[in-house]
């Protein structure tokens, strides 16, 4: 790689560092940075965390510390689907080490799962948590996540967590699983209500039972028989025979009387183009033929853009296969498209 992919690649790197800090820091870690200002989903901030993880390790102990107090809210049986549907090996490795580390039986179908999931594949050899290269900086090697194949050192820090006053104050999903269970029926009212109290109305911010089954990773039938709870509850309006679309009418949802939210994002989505652009970082890692990372950088635009226009964030006018013939353009200019995107989208989620 470059040097000039080089600098864009650490650009990157520095984005998705400030998006996943913003996720951690809204769910009550005290990290460095801003502050995520738009919906919020537990599971896929730990499918994050696997791959944030390699470019700054204090996350991952940040977020090892919340996991301990507040693992009881994570839905386990989400979680294990997510990760599965993205079948990644990195992930599998990382989330059952970090699991086993907690050393909570809360965990072990999850640890299962992981364990069962990396059967398949053949590499063996052991990675180094962190990507960004230089000297190690530990004495001790960490044992269980050895076991799972990733080189780090054993964790000495001591992570002080935001009050937890605090973090029910600015998290209503949080608020919403302890009040009615670590189930995705509190995602659907969280989102629903979310959804009722933001001004901006464009279509990223409405829901339905087609658009909550995208948010979650459900089928569309499961959603839509706990919005039939809902409707029998008289918390929600079906908006007629034909549409999927419901309304909580003049009914006030919202747990908390002034909502941090700015918009509804979906960080399955988020999830898959940080994964996917750590993935191509990684897999590139030496190349130099200009032709070869023209075309991967144009397929990784093909991927990874959509998924942010779909979530209301910028991409340059002309992208991916849009481009056309990739001959007018460097690969430093469809690194720079890329890195641009990212560093937007990270303003953009804190401010």
């Amino acid at each position: 790689m470059g040097m000039s992919l080089t600098k864009y690649k650490n650009e990157i790197s520095s984005a998705i560092k400030d998006v996943s800090w913003s996720v951690w820091n809204r769910q009550g870690v005290n990290g460095t940075g801003g502050v995520n200002r738009f919906s919020v989903d537990i599971e896929a901030s730990i499918v994050m965390l696997a791959y944030a993880a390699r470019l700054d390790e204090r996350l991952y102990e940040n977020a090892k510390t919340w996991l301990s107090k507040y693992g009881d809210i994570v839905i386990r049986e989400r979680l294990s689907s997510l990760v599965k549907d993205l079948d990644d090996q990195w992930l599998f490795r990382f989330l059952g080490a970090a699991f086993e580390s907690l050393d909570d039986p809360h965990w072990k179908g999850v640890i299962d799962n992981c364990r069962k999931a990396l059967k398949k594949y053949s590499n063996k050899q052991k990675e180094e948590l962190r990507i960004s290269g230089g000297a190690r900086g530990w004495k001790k090697e960490d044992k269980i996540f050895s076991s799972w194949g990733i080189l780090k050192g054993e964790s000495g820090a001591n992570v002080i967590l935001q009050d937890h006053a605090k973090i029910l104050s600015s998290n209503a999903l949080i608020s919403y699983r302890y009040l009615i269970g670590a189930t995705v029926r509190a995602d659907i009212f969280y989102l629903y209500a979310l959804s009722q109290r933001l001004k901006n109305k464009s279509w990223v911010n409405c829901i339905s039972t087609s658009r909550l089954a995208n948010l979650l990773g459900c089928y569309n039938s499961s959603i839509y028989r706990i919005e039939r709870d809902f409707e029998k509850a008289g918390l929600l309006l079906k908006g007629g025979k034909k549409t999927d679309v419901w309304s909580a009418g003049s009914k006030n949802l919202m747990i908390h009387s002034q909502p941090i939210e700015s918009g509804i994002i979906n960080w399955i989505e988020i999830s898959k183009a940080i994964i996917v652009t750590m993935n191509f970082f990684i897999t590139t890692e030496g190349v130099t033929n200009e032709i070869i990372l023209k075309s991967k950088l144009s397929d990784l635009q093909d991927q990874i853009f959509p998924l942010l226009v779909e979530n209301g964030f910028w991409v340059p006018a002309a992208y991916g296969k849009m481009l056309g013939k990739l001959e007018p353009f460097t690969s430093d200019d469809l690194a720079e498209m890329i890195s641009k995107s990212f560093q937007k989208m990270a303003m953009k989620m804190s401010g």
